[in-house]
């Protein structure tokens, strides 16, 4: 309902305009009077004044009603006018609707016209007043609409009428021009799902209630978007006389929201899966999250977690622990402990838990993120393990394949608790598994253990090379013994040597404990033999290398004694027959023994220096292809030798390969030689100007007694190779640039200098 209601009365007649203003009161306790009785004072009344209304008489003194409505308007032109006259005529109520009047009524005789006046003047406020409200929220929506992305409207209360919109292409992406010619299109974009559900928000706005709601709608080319809606209805008294509120854009966020949701679904299912238990606690230990495991190890619903405080999981004993545990998570960052997870029917399970501290995006702690992984096996096989390393010792001890095959057998038994257990051996000559080790308790169930051919399990088991459990041996027909009360079996290979049987009375009787212990000691087993197998060998060398000394060292006691001596004689009688005659056959003999000696030197150098290189040091390179070469017959040859390095070698075996390739360019290439020492990026080379190696032969230089001259031993290039091969060097006999021999050494552990 309209309040207080102030009107202007204008007439010439002063009874009229005081019976006027009391009848006026008495129709209407709202309406208050004050009165002229022409238009001037009628105007300046205006200026002073404030007045809702004015009511005039047509026919006065100086300007008459209608007058005095143009000029009201010139300074109000929304203040509502009455013309109230007693001069009736089509004519004049033409020119005052014409001029803009608000209403026109004609005087009457009686009082009842009073009531209808009164009447008219409430109603012509209130429209006045409605329309200025609907004014100043349009204003105030349009000045909104200068910043803002959303789309504001206002409708009447029967969504009839738009009273104004914007930004509702923006949104909507539909042309406004279709709503402003029907108020309700903006129907046609909803989502059909969504319809119904936008007319029943339609309809609580009609009623009085506010709106805040989101839902879909089509945006063309198959574009569906989200629109969030806030609207409030507009009262006048008890009335709603419009609508007003804002659509707007929210498909970007919906899009976020729902990746959101999705990833909160995919961390949730991932958490779920886990084996281990996951939750989430605030500072004060109170649960704020956690996985699908955590309600089922302690069989508490979700409903009874979230009232739970976190150190209610564990025993009275550890609850003071498991605080100082989460205090240093909260300090330190993060924090492990060890204690029993108590469940909701009192059970005990052995857990680790770990605790990481995290953070809300400003920095502040948030609580304590903990992973709890349960550790029974764990445990046992910490225990088992740890008994284990007691067998590996004795395996270390041990020194044959019986000592290996009892030291496991021992093993499985006493430390793994696996009494059926055997190590069969595989024997290349009979093609099967023989029996080399097995426990009283094998002997109890089957009596002593037989050979395992090709119709048995534990030889597949031992050429595949994989572990396999047979959960039930009555349920195969492919077993060795189809008596036999072993209900399953374990058999796990060792190495290339057997296999470890390991026998249950009961189906199923292994678990995967069991298999990857059996494994573990199989696998040291193995290791073991490889090494008991490479001692023997070790020691087989050592006595075939004992031998081979011993025969070169009567080789070279033999050469030493029984040819040198005659030749040196044979050297002296030659010397001392040269100081009696003078004949060409003495200078031939003494050439033989020259040559015989020189391959006597030779023999004795392979055969005392067939060792490996024991006493390797930093060598001078340059100094000892300098002093090596002195030591030999070179008569008018030359030397350049062009290294600036030292070599890990030997010194004499490294002399001795310098003298024998110093030899070797004199011998080929003559007295005038010239031999070049010089290095490479992986090592050096021996080269010379002589006539080079040829072709065909090139592949031969290196092998024992192979000479291309009849005066050469063959033994030379033969030293020169074993020498390389001492230091792991390689050796490469290739053509010089002057087409001479070149020999290069590579793979040379060479120190710059």
């Amino acid at each position: 309902m309209t309040g207080h209601i102030r009107v202007l009365h204008v007439d010439d007649e002063p009874g009229f305009v005081d019976l006027t203003a009391e009848l006026l009161q008495r129709a209407d306790a709202r309406i208050e009077v004050v009165s002229e009785t022409n238009a001037t004072d009628a105007l300046d009344r205006l200026e002073t004044s404030a007045v809702d209304a004015v009511v005039s008489d047509y026919d006065m003194p100086g300007a008459n009603g209608l007058e005095l409505l143009d000029a009201v308007r010139d300074t109000h032109p929304d203040l509502p006018f009455i013309l109230y006259t007693g001069k009736g005529s089509e004519e004049v109520a033409s020119d005052a609707v014409s001029a803009g009047v608000t209403d026109y009524m004609q005087k009457e005789r009686g009082t009842d016209q009073y009531a209808v006046l009164a009447n008219r003047i409430a109603n012509s406020v209130a429209q006045s007043r409605s329309q200025r409200a609907a004014d100043r929220t349009k204003q105030r929506l349009e000045e909104l609409t200068e910043n803002s992305a959303d789309c504001l409207w206002m409708f009447d209360d029967q969504w009839t009428d738009l009273l104004f919109i914007s930004g509702y292409e923006d949104v909507y992406r539909r042309p406004v021009r279709a709503l402003r010619e029907n108020p309700e299109d903006f129907l046609n974009a909803v989502y059909d799902d969504d319809r119904e559900f936008v007319e029943d928000q339609m309809a609580r706005l009609q009623t009085g209630e506010s709106v805040d709601v989101e839902y879909r709608i089509e945006r063309g080319d198959d574009d569906l978007g989200w629109v969030w809606v806030k609207a409030e209805p507009v009262f006048e008294g008890d009335e709603v006389v419009r609508v007003v509120g804002f659509t707007r854009d929210v498909t970007e966020r919906k899009r976020r929201e729902r990746e959101l949701q999705d990833e909160r679904s995919f961390i949730d299912q991932a958490l779920d899966s886990l084996d281990d238990v996951f939750y989430v606690v605030d500072p004060d230990g109170g649960l704020r999250r956690w996985n699908a495991r955590l309600a089922d190890v302690t069989g508490y619903t979700d409903d009874e977690l979230a009232t739970c405080h976190v150190t209610e999981f564990f025993p009275d004993g550890e609850q003071q622990h498991i605080e100082d545990a989460i205090a240093d998570a909260l300090e330190r960052g993060r924090a492990v402990v060890e204690s029993n997870l108590v469940t909701a029917d009192g059970h005990h399970r052995p857990y680790e838990f770990r605790a990481r501290r995290f953070t809300d995006a400003d920095g502040d702690v948030s609580g304590i993120v903990t992973i709890g992984r349960e550790v029974t096996e764990r445990s046992a096989r910490e225990q088992a393990v740890e008994a284990l390393h007691g067998a590996t010792r004795d395996l270390i001890a041990a020194n044959s394949h019986q000592e290996v095959a009892d030291v496991l057998t021992n093993a499985a038994v006493e430390l793994l608790d696996l009494p059926q257990t055997g190590v069969h051996r595989y024997d290349d000559d009979v093609d099967a598994l023989v029996p080399v080790s097995w426990a009283d308790a094998v002997c109890d169930v089957i009596g002593d253990p037989p050979a395992l051919g090709r119709d048995s399990l534990a030889l597949q088991v031992f050429e595949d090379g994989e572990t396999r459990v047979f959960e039930d041996l009555q349920q195969r027909n492919d077993i060795h013994n189809q008596e036999t009360p072993v209900r399953s079996e374990l058999i796990a290979p060792i190495g290339e040597y057997g296999v470890a049987i390991v026998g249950s009375l009961e189906p199923s009787g292994f678990d995967d404990l069991d298999r990857q212990l059996v494994e573990l000691l199989c696998e040291n087993a193995a290791a073991t033999l490889d090494r008991v197998r490479r001692e023997e060998l070790l020691r087989e060398r050592e006595r075939e290398l004992t031998e081979k000394n011993d025969q070169l060292e009567e080789f070279a006691s033999v050469v030493s004694h029984d040819l040198r001596n005659p030749l040196n004689v044979a050297a002296g009688r030659i010397e001392l027959a040269a100081e009696d005659t003078d004949s060409d056959h003495l200078e031939a003999a003494t050439a033989a023994v020259d040559r015989s000696q020189t391959l006597v030197e030779d023999l004795l150098a392979l055969a005392r220096d067939d060792q490996p290189a024991t006493s390797a040091t930093d060598v001078d390179l340059a100094d000892l292809a300098t002093t090596a070469w002195e030591t030999v017959e070179t008569a008018d040859a030359t030397l350049s030798v062009d290294v600036d390095c030292a070599v890990r070698a030997t010194e004499s075996r490294l002399k001795q390969l310098f003298e024998n390739l110093y030899r070797n360019s004199v011998e080929h290439g003559g007295g005038g030689v010239a031999v070049q020492v010089g290095r490479l990026d992986d090592g050096f080379y021996v080269a010379d100007d002589g006539p080079g190696i040829p072709d065909g032969v090139r592949d031969r230089v290196f092998d024992p007694g192979f000479s291309t001259t009849q005066d050469g031993t063959g033994f030379g290039l033969d030293i020169v190779a074993q020498v390389a091969d001492e230091h792991d060097w390689t050796v490469t006999a290739t053509t010089a640039d002057s087409g001479g021999a070149r020999f290069e050494f590579g793979n040379v552990d060479a120190v710059d200098e």
